[in-house]
């Protein structure tokens, strides 16, 4: 399952869990993509559960939208990842630290609320004047 959640105090939930096929990611995605695009400074919560590999063809529709998903980065202020199995928190915490100008944090399933709040934290309450 993929599925995208109504924007709620300007945090954009994704819920992703079991086996992702093909049809069902690339129509998710391309709901994710016009949906950001609508955005501004919004918060990401990712949500992983229980998540299976996705399929070949759910991979390679994926790879097909890398530039547009990239594009919608400048659109959120903090992306938050919530997932319950180590194999994604550590393929997560990968991304955190190698893709830059983004600011993201990963989180476990049971620390839901403290990625909640770190969305809805200030962008700015912690830097220099």
């Amino acid at each position: 399952m993929f599925e995208l959640r109504d924007v709620e105090d300007n945090i954009l939930t994704v819920d992703i869990s079991g086996r992702v096929e093909t049809e069902e990611m690339a129509g998710a995605l391309d709901a994710f993509i016009a949906k950001a695009e609508t955005l501004e400074d919004a918060g990401l919560l990712l949500r992983y559960i229980d998540v299976e590999m996705p399929s070949m063809g759910a991979l390679a529709a994926e790879l097909n939208r890398v530039v547009p998903l990239l594009g919608t980065l400048d659109n959120f202020a903090r992306i938050a990842v919530v997932a319950n199995q180590d194999w994604l928190l550590a393929a997560a915490r990968i991304e955190e630290a190698i893709v830059p100008g983004i600011d993201m944090r990963v989180f476990s399933a049971e620390e839901e609320d403290d990625a909640r709040a770190y969305l809805r934290r200030d962008p700015f309450e912690n830097m220099p004047v």
